[in-house]
């Protein structure tokens, strides 16, 4: 299955609805704390989304042509199990935003990956993915 690993951005759409009552969350050091689940590239090979799975948590890496790195931490919070991050080209600060502000970006700067997700969750923008697993 193509999208096996692309479930998990499913989560990207299910905190919309609870943006307001966003607490923040430290950005955990993924790359000690867990392994490698499976990697994709999409737009032509411009966004490669890489999926790392850890004991307590699991982190969706999703690094765009114009160097900016968007990660989904995925938690056992029952309250608040989704975070966003953003980090910008050229800098070492990982930010939380809104799951609605890092949709807005990763559609301009990622729109196959974004398509990918909408098709496989929405049907929409069906057939504009080219969304593929590199391991």
């Amino acid at each position: 299955m193509k999208h096996i690993v692309l479930f998990f951005s499913f989560f990207l759409f299910l905190p919309l609805v609870t943006d307001g009552a966003s607490a923040s969350r430290q950005f955990p050091n993924y790359k000690e704390e867990t392994w490698l689940a499976a990697e994709y590239a999409c737009d032509a090979g411009k966004t490669s989304m890489t999926f790392y799975k850890g004991v307590d948590y699991a982190v969706e890496v999703i690094k765009t042509a114009d160097s900016t790195t968007y990660y989904i931490l995925i938690t056992d919070d029952e309250k608040k199990p989704f975070y966003f991050f953003v980090q910008k080209p050229d800098s070492s600060d990982i930010k939380e935003v809104s799951s609605a502000e890092w949709l807005r970006n990763i559609l301009k700067t990622a729109p196959g990956y974004y398509a990918d997700v909408s098709s496989l969750y929405f049907r929409k923008n069906a057939g504009q993915s080219d969304c593929v697993r590199k391991r």
